[in-house]
């Protein structure tokens, strides 16, 4: 059971304001600058690093899973469970406009790697698939 169920809201309006929705049974859109992930869909089960921040300084990070998300009350929230620690965290974050400030983000690894690489003035060598008399070859350029 998905803790949506247990806090009813209007869909259609934050659908259509692109705000957050469900997507299928597993995933969700949250439109936030704290979630750091492609195209901005979390689902659960799946690993993200969270970064806590104490001001502008980072406080705090884990290799987390997801574990459900819900919007209650002009907020997403975020259940994690840490994998290193075992221990259940509760992340919100507020969706009105004004609220831009981040006590922490979620990322992806793969978003999280492009930030690092652009940080560093790398480029990640990209992964070509080639398909050749039933041969799978992967090319780094």
């Amino acid at each position: 059971m998905r803790l949506q169920y247990l806090f009813p809201y209007d869909t259609v309006i934050l659908g259509l304001l692109q705000v957050y929705h469900g997507i299928g049974m597993d995933s969700f859109f949250i439109n936030q600058p704290c979630i750091m992930v492609k195209d901005r869909i979390v689902t659960t089960g799946e690993t993200y690093f969270l970064f806590s921040y104490d001001g502008n300084q980072l406080s705090t990070s884990s290799i987390v899973k997801l574990i459900d998300t819900f919007y209650y009350n002009n907020q997403v929230y975020l259940l994690l469970a840490d994998l290193l620690t075992d221990e259940v965290l509760l992340r919100n974050h507020a969706l009105n406009k004004g609220e831009n400030k981040c006590q922490w983000k979620l990322f992806d690894v793969d978003t999280l790697r492009d930030i690092l690489f652009a940080k560093d003035g790398l480029k990640y060598p990209e992964r070509n698939i080639h398909n050749n008399d039933d041969l799978l070859e992967l090319d780094y350029e």
